[in-house]
């Protein structure tokens, strides 16, 4: 084989090569833009929540989340206090309402919801990854079929405009008397945009339904 023919071959392994770096670092940036997060930055959503049991409850009120600091767990892990806070209108005065956690880690994002973790994320991203969301919970065995059903896509709600957001499929089947529908949907550089509950459970006495939304109306991020 002539030298001209090495040094051709070599140099078209060393730009592929090079072009799978590129693309991997991407992937693995892209998956950091869709749950940013810092000290100081703050979501407020607007919420829905319908429960209909042997009595009907129905309100919608606001929700701020707002990191407000980080601290070491148990492991050692770098992790964000959350604090959530409710109000009825733009002129009530905010009450705390709960608060939560979450860690940033190198294959996977973890909240801590009423002292429930899940998996919220994997990375990197890809369209129609799974993972069991429940890993790290008591639902393990039930609810594991997390996946991503959407990436990359442009989405409007509430007067905000978004040109990259992520979908995540938690629960998604219908067994005619119980049928649960859960979803969280992420815009880059922003966080969780919206979320829903849906959970139809006509076994139980009065037939539940609970119907559950959070869709963002403003957020200032650090």
């Amino acid at each position: 084989m002539k030298k001209a023919d090495i040094f051709l071959i070599v140099t078209i392994i060393t730009l592929i090569y090079a072009g799978c770096k590129k693309d991997e670092s991407v992937k693995g940036e892209i998956s950091y833009r869709y749950f940013p997060m810092q000290v100081g930055d703050s979501l407020i959503y607007d919420v829905s929540s319908f429960d209909k049991d042997l009595n009907t409850y129905d309100s919608s009120y606001q929700l701020l989340e707002r990191v407000e600091s980080v601290f070491s767990d148990n492991q050692g892990r770098p992790t964000f206090r959350l604090e959530r806070y409710t109000r009825n209108s733009d002129t009530d005065p905010w009450q705390i309402y709960k608060v939560w956690t979450a860690n940033l880690l190198t294959t996977s994002v973890e909240k801590k919801e009423d002292n429930i973790t899940y998996v919220k994320l994997v990375f990197p991203v890809k369209l129609d990854e799974h993972w069991n969301g429940n890993a790290k919970n008591y639902m393990a065995d039930e609810f594991d079929d997390y996946k991503i059903i959407g990436i990359d896509e442009s989405y409007s709600a509430n007067n905000l405009n978004f040109d990259s957001t992520l979908t995540v499929r938690q629960v998604d089947y219908d067994y005619g008397f119980e049928k649960r529908r859960h979803y969280e949907k992420y815009a880059a550089g922003v966080g969780m945009i919206y979320k829903e509950v849906y959970d139809s459970l006509q076994g139980s006495p009065g037939g539940r339904i609970i119907h559950y939304t959070e869709t963002l109306k403003s957020s200032n991020k650090k």
